[in-house]
Parts: structure tokens; C-alpha cells; sequence
């Protein structure tokens, strides 16, 4: 009798352990699962507004978007397509929103930061979406005199974009954007040569 009771004693105070277990788990499966799909559909509102789907873009209103998708942490795929998408509106300006060279690069920045290396191993998705920051980079670079840094962007891009160049549009208008660039930046400096200074005539 004691060994039976024993057993059924054991068994109460387990059972409602295994319970909450297998419940709280699944209730915060089910937010996380929400605040996904809210981030997803801020993501999505954010490029419709961004390319006019429904009119004419509107920068302010997808600015506003996208910053709700970067701003949260449960999907790391949605916040570096959002901060990537903040940078590329403020770089460019415009519809709604004034341009901000400096809030451009600082989403630029921190979209670059969620990397924890960047090379040509990396998804496809995640290589267009660094090189195009890279290249406006490479420009405030270029705007703001530190030449050698935009080099460097501009060589990152042909790193990542060479692969799929032959047979992708839009890595091949990054890598000829960026060859473009370095082509500039890299050719020799050629001093001009110096003449001797002309007599002067006699009067």
C-alpha cells in the first residue's frame, strides 16, 4: 500500500509540471510567431510606399514602416532588410523626406554590424543587399574626401557581386557601378609636364 501510494503521490506533483512546460512554450511560440508576421507586413507596407505600388512613393510613410521593422528583434532577416531599405531612402531623398547623408550612413552602419563577417559565402539575398549599401557608402565616401575608404567599399562590392554578375542583372549593375568607380579612383595621376616660361620680348 505505502509503495502504491508512493507512486500516485509522485505522479500529482509531476503532471502539472510537465504541463506547464509543454503550455508556456507554446504561448510564447504564439507572440513571437505575431510579432513576426507584424515585422513582415511593416516590411512589406515600407517597399510598397518606397516604389509607388499603390500611387506615388511616399518616403515618409515607408520611412515610418521601416522603421518599425528595424527596430525589432525577433526576425533578423526583416531588420536588415529594413535598416538596408532606411539607408537607401535617406541617401536619397526626397518624397516626403528630407536627405540625410549622415542618418544614410548610420542605417547603413548598423545593418553592416548584424554581419559578423561579410564574404562572397554569404546567401545571394545578403550579398545584393551589402553591396548595395556599399556602394552608396562608397559615395559619401567619395563626398566626403576619404578616398582610399571609398576604394575599399567599391573593391568589397566586386568581392561579392563577381559570381553571379555573368547571369544576375542587378549584381551585374553593382559590379560595373563599382568597376566604374574604382576606375576613376585607382587610374595614375599624371603630373603635366612643365615648359619653360616664354622670353620676354624686348621693347
Amino acid at each position: 500500500m505505502k509503495m502504491g501510494n508512493r507512486v500516485i503521490f509522485v505522479i500529482f506533483l509531476t503532471s502539472p509540471f510537465f504541463y506547464a512546460e509543454d503550455v508556456i512554450p507554446s504561448f510564447e511560440q504564439e507572440i513571437v510567431v505575431e510579432r513576426v508576421q507584424n515585422a513582415r507586413i511593416d516590411l512589406q507596407r515600407g517597399k510598397d510606399l518606397s516604389e509607388g505600388v499603390a500611387g506615388a512613393p511616399d518616403y515618409a510613410g515607408a520611412v515610418s514602416f521601416f522603421e518599425r521593422a528595424a527596430n525589432q528583434d525577433v526576425d533578423l532577416w526583416i531588420k536588415k532588410q529594413a535598416l538596408a531599405h532606411l539607408g537607401r531612402l535617406y541617401y536619397i531623398g526626397g518624397y516626403g523626406i528630407e536627405q540625410d547623408v549622415v542618418a544614410a550612413w548610420d542605417c547603413f552602419d548598423k545593418f553592416l554590424n548584424l554581419y559578423d563577417f561579410i564574404s562572397s559565402a554569404l546567401p545571394s539575398a545578403d550579398r545584393l543587399l551589402i553591396a548595395r549599401a556599399y556602394l552608396s557608402m562608397g559615395d559619401l565616401l567619395e563626398m566626403w574626401g576619404q578616398f582610399q575608404h571609398a576604394v575599399d567599399c567599391y573593391s568589397i562590392i566586386l568581392h561579392l557581386t563577381t559570381e553571379e554578375a555573368e547571369h544576375d542583372m542587378d549584381f551585374f549593375a553593382l559590379y560595373d557601378q563599382a568597376a566604374d568607380r574604382l576606375s576613376v579612383l585607382l587610374q595614375p595621376v599624371v603630373e603635366q609636364e612643365s615648359f619653360p616660361a616664354p622670353p620676354e620680348s624686348g621693347g
